[in-house]
């Protein structure tokens, strides 16, 4: 990971799950409203076709996200990668 990616990288101090949080990722696929995930806008349905959201380790041991959909609302892909890294996240505490 370079200079170019720290844009688009956040750092998570505590260790994560990425199998854990793939599959919560999996679970919110298909057509839902996703009110909770974004910030509401006048006019407009939060209504969403989730097709595609992944989330891998790579080589390197940064998890990268996959995320495709019909249309994304304000803030959505923050808040879903957000709750993945919650589900994700490793107590250390109990052993791992």
């Amino acid at each position: 990971m370079g200079p170019l990616s720290r844009r688009s990288t956040a750092w998570v101090r505590s260790a994560l799950d990425e199998t854990l949080m793939d599959l919560e990722a999996m679970s919110v696929l298909g057509l839902h409203n996703f009110g909770s995930f974004c910030k509401p806008r006048d006019r407009s349905t939060t209504v969403r076709e989730l097709q595609e959201f992944r989330i891998r380790r790579g080589e390197d041991g940064v998890l990268s996200v996959r995320i495709t959909a019909d249309a994304f609302c304000h803030h959505m892909v923050r808040a879903l990668v957000g709750a993945c890294i919650e589900v994700g996240r490793v107590d250390e505490s109990l052993g791992g």
